[in-house]
């Protein structure tokens, strides 16, 4: 155990019940925690899919587009641009001043992400709804402890909502700005089976303050996701986002006052073993899952390569057979005589070419 970290107290099953409870049922430590005002953010809003930018130009809707990039290093970044048309560019550079000469140079695109609306209000989650405990579960893989993002900074009003779409994907491999966590202790041992099924190292569950010693308000935002969600695109709305908070930026350390460390507490967590148990069972059929789609990617693979193959095994024998065809016309072409067999055709190609007088020519009817 790192000693910089809070102190943490062996618990028993009971004590673990207690947790289960949290601060928020306690009125006195709840009101520890300061109240904290909400703060609103004016946002771009995208559409949900890459589309094809040629389908969309006459769509008035459309003010710009978030576009691919290659020079963001993986992992390190988020790996798109906005580029806004030129009769846009006045409405979205006085919504985000100096947005369009940072971020954007006039290149061809094919696929874009639809720029839709560059006015859109969230807010964050205020002191009448700010829990004043979250959990949060993390592994040993995960950067900087698992208390900062990914991202290593906050997001911005131009791609919040890209941020938050990806960061709500299990499959987007994007940097997040974003930490999940939870007021629910049952959910975050759920995640933290996840980890271990997995295969995951120095699985834990961080128990942290929302206020006090270490929170930057303004950098440490606290949103709501599902409440974004249903503002920005409903069609991504899930009921498992119940019970969760999103912390941009990263966890102030200060603010850790227990954790849970899976291999030391792991009796306590899932006594049952039912949430461990049931997470392997989901990694096992995923895995398998995955493997099926890669074994019928190889056969599809193998299957074009086959064709392809036989395709240019085939152009190459209709060549082949058109060449041949036109040395035989050639050939033809040369020959002086029929019935000159190949050694008197050669002797004759050798031989020079005089003219001789053989007599006048004929006509059905001569006149001498």
């Amino acid at each position: 155990m790192n000693s910089s970290w809070p102190h943490r107290t062996h618990f028993s099953s009971d004590l673990l019940l207690t947790h289960l409870w949290n601060y928020e049922r306690n009125p006195k430590l709840a009101n520890i925690i300061a109240y904290v005002p909400a703060q609103k953010l004016s946002i771009a809003q995208f559409s949900r899919e890459v589309t094809r930018i040629e389908d969309d130009m006459d769509n008035t809707e459309v003010k710009g587009w978030l576009t691919k990039i290659s020079a963001v290093q993986k992992g390190k970044g988020t790996p798109w641009a906005l580029r806004v048309f030129s009769a846009r560019a006045e409405e979205v550079n006085h919504t985000f001043p100096g947005l369009t000469q940072a971020h954007c140079r006039n290149v061809g695109c094919v696929n874009g992400i639809a720029l839709v609306d560059t006015d859109v209000t969230i807010s964050t989650v205020d002191g009448t709804r700010r829990p004043s405990v979250l959990y949060r579960a993390i592994h040993g893989g995960q950067p900087h402890g698992g208390i900062i993002s990914r991202l290593g900074h906050g997001s911005d009003a131009v791609f919040f909502h890209h941020h938050l779409r990806r960061h709500l994907s299990w499959i987007s491999r994007e940097p997040s700005p974003f930490l999940s966590a939870t007021t629910d202790f049952q959910k975050a041992v759920r995640v933290a089976c996840i980890y271990v099924a997995k295969g995951y190292e120095d699985v834990q569950i961080v128990e942290f303050r929302t206020g006090g010693a270490g929170w930057d308000h303004k950098k440490h935002r606290m949103w709501e996701p599902r409440s974004l969600v249903k503002r920005l695109s409903p069609e991504d709305d899930h009921d498992y986002f119940d019970k969760e908070f999103l912390i941009e930026h990263s966890i102030p350390k200060e603010s850790i006052t227990d954790r849970y460390i899976w291999n030391e507490d792991k009796k306590q967590l899932d006594p049952s073993g039912d949430n461990l148990d049931y997470a392997k069972n989901v990694q096992r059929n995923r895995k398998r899952m995955k493997e099926k789609r890669r074994k019928e990617a190889k056969k599809a693979k193998e299957a074009k390569e086959r064709r392809m193959k036989r395709k240019a095994e085939e152009e190459a024998e209709k060549k082949r057979q058109e060449v041949q065809s036109d040395e035989t016309n050639d050939l033809m072409k040369k020959r002086p005589a029929e019935g000159l067999g190949d050694a008197e055709e050669q002797e004759q190609e050798k031989r020079p070419r005089k003219r001789y007088k053989v007599g006048q020519k004929l006509t059905y009817k001569s006149r001498n």
